[in-house]
């Protein structure tokens, strides 16, 4: 039997190499999958100029860095149409914009004087029962993942070791810049016994002073042990029957989903604020795969809870004013929520209106915003060699046909998926330019709408 042999290079290379490009820059399904390692479906790929006013609304709403004690407490981003038009127009893209803008140094750019983290929930398939269980529940999961807890761990050891053993704070510190200098993560160095002995602490010391100073602010031990180690998912599996994390949830198995919610809005609220974290954003994208299935009287249920777990007092979460929510949403999934969102009183913090002061509304781009996000996955995969325009190989009036050909007119997720098949048939007949013609076929050959190859149900929930 023949050894497998592994790949020295992407096999794409020569493919594109006639375009000036060192793959296909658009994505066959561009839907947004924010664990996805393709940065052509991660949002790691962002046109923040063609969404320039969208992002100054969402700033002054809700980021506030001079300000930050009054940003808004809920915030509902909307998109026009249905729960079909109403995909795919930059509503995941912009959220995932502010969760890279913020996670990635945890703040330290865009507040300079304290530390905050952003939280993203989004479902792969419509939710059924258990409205909030799930979504507390997929809260914990992404701050997991994300490298939130872990963050949060570090940046509480390091307060211990200040605390504790002021004189050994100077020694970790050292390594911490030295990490960094080397280009490796300097959070590891909290978490790494070597250097922790190094520094002359004994590890476990390190991790018990961690956990004690979370039991003194009123966190269950087991999950003070879980927070300080770095250790949520472990610790969340212990719930579980079959000791997994997804889907969140499964029939008869419920101890987990009932334990979320406390675990979310108290215990790890306290846990990022003895980090030093002053609050936090929390964006529930995809609302409506958890409205859809909701009866009346869940709607009503699910807004109360919402009330209750971030604006009632009640729960650290509500006490401390400490999350930030975005909801998106469109006309149908807000149709659902209206009479529970009465009910529950939060008309008065955030009307479900679009035109409402609490609204950030996301329209389809302008023409030449549409090129500037073209532009964008283009020059990402540009490859070496001599200057082109932004758009080669599409010629600009070929660039302008794909995004006003397609149906509705401008709608990013249809004209990215178009630009995949004309960049693939160019390059598969080895053509250097993309002109009308080209542009021309493609639409008459796949149609102007939007494929339903796969939908937002469809993603693979490990994609999440």
């Amino acid at each position: 039997m023949a050894l497998v042999i592994k790949r020295s290079q992407s096999s794409t290379d020569e493919v594109y190499v006639r375009l000036r490009l060192t793959n296909n820059p658009f994505a066959q399904d561009p839907i947004i999958r924010p664990r996805a390692k393709d940065v052509r479906v991660n949002g790691a790929i962002f046109a923040d100029g063609c969404r320039r006013e969208v992002i100054s609304r969402f700033e002054r709403m809700l980021i506030c860095p001079r300000d930050f004690d009054n940003r808004g407490r809920l915030a509902l981003l909307w998109s026009d149409g249905d729960k079909e038009s109403g995909r795919g127009t930059g509503k995941t893209a912009l959220l995932r914009h502010f969760q890279h803008r913020i996670n990635n140094d945890w703040g330290q750019t865009e507040f300079g004087k304290f530390s905050s983290a952003v939280i993203y929930v989004a479902f792969p398939d419509q939710v059924d029962r258990l409205y909030s269980e799930q979504m507390a529940w997929a809260a914990l999961l992404d701050a997991q993942d994300s490298g939130l807890i872990k963050g949060a761990a570090a940046a509480l050891r390091l307060n211990e070791i200040e605390r504790r053993w002021s004189q050994h704070h100077d020694a970790v510190m050292a390594k911490v810049k030295e990490f960094e200098k080397a280009g490796r993560d300097p959070v590891d160095v909290l978490f790494d016994e070597n250097e922790l002995a190094a520094c002359g602490l004994k590890p476990e010391d390190v991790v018990e002073a961690a956990v004690e100073r979370l039991v003194d602010v009123d966190v269950d031990g087991n999950v003070a042990e879980a927070f300080a180690s770095n250790a949520l998912d472990s610790y969340l599996k212990k719930f579980r029957r079959d000791g997994l994390l997804r889907p969140y949830w499964v029939p008869r198995d419920t101890k987990g989903l009932n334990a979320a919610r406390q675990i979310f809005l108290d215990e790890m609220v306290k846990f990022l604020d003895e980090a030093g974290f002053v609050g936090a954003f929390l964006f529930v994208d995809d609302v409506e795969n958890l409205t859809d299935q909701m009866a009346n009287k869940e709607a009503i249920e699910f807004a109360k809870e919402l009330g209750q777990a971030f604006l009632r007092p009640g729960r650290a979460a509500s006490d401390r004013r400490y999350f930030s929510t975005v909801l998106t949403t469109h006309q149908q999934s807000a149709t659902k929520l209206a009479r529970g969102w009465s009910e529950a009183g939060l008309q008065a913090v955030a009307r479900l209106d679009p035109g409402a002061d609490s609204s950030i509304r996301v329209p389809l781009p302008t023409e030449d915003g549409a090129l500037e996000m073209l532009a964008a996955y283009i020059t990402h995969f540009r490859s070496e060699g001599p200057a082109v325009d932004r758009l080669h190989p599409f010629s600009e009036v070929a660039a302008r046909k794909l995004v006003q050909g397609v149906q509705p007119a401008l709608h990013p997720r249809t004209f990215l998926q178009k630009a995949h098949y004309v960049i693939k048939t160019a390059a598969n007949d080895d053509l250097d330019q993309i002109d009308l013609a080209l542009v021309d076929k493609i639409l008459k050959e796949t149609g102007v709408h939007s494929s339903p190859s796969e939908s937002q149900a469809d993603v693979k929930i490990e994609d999440y």
